[in-house]
């Protein structure tokens, strides 16, 4: 799935509430109900535009690359007991998560290279360990 977000909503918001938010939702659906959902993410800002076969640009495409790497798949792989990985472009860790907004703990976050396709970055993956509120714990 793909969800592309308005630049009228804040990077910052994505991460913090959004990213946990949705975290604890998943781990709540996930104590309650099989089969569990895992889910890989990448967060990139960037241009895209609309043509005849929908929207397409570089951003998206990399986007859809740090999302489909090798390197995250990996991560959730080697982490059963998790439910989200999150991959973010380096354009989004250096302009928003080392800033440290909100709740965000650019410490959480490990670099990693990604080659896949045309694309040869550097990224960085976040693993959301976000614990379920009380009033959703059974």
């Amino acid at each position: 799935m793909i969800i592309l977000v308005p630049a009228t909503t804040s990077t910052v918001a994505l991460l913090d509430p959004v990213l946990p938010n949705l975290t604890a939702t998943i781990q709540q659906h996930n104590g309650t109900t099989e089969p569990r959902i895992r889910l890989r993410i990448s967060v990139h800002a960037g241009m895209i535009h609309q043509d005849a076969t929908g929207w397409v640009g570089s951003d998206l495409t990399k986007a859809c690359r740090l999302v489909d790497n090798p390197s995250l798949r990996r991560y959730l792989r080697q982490r059963p007991t998790d439910d989200i990985v999150v991959a973010v472009s380096n354009t989004v860790y250096h302009g928003v998560v080392q800033h440290r907004y909100r709740a965000i703990d650019p410490d959480t976050y490990e670099p990693i290279h990604i080659v896949i396709k045309e694309l040869n970055t550097g990224a960085w993956v976040h693993v959301s360990r976000t614990t379920v509120p009380a009033q959703w714990q059974a």
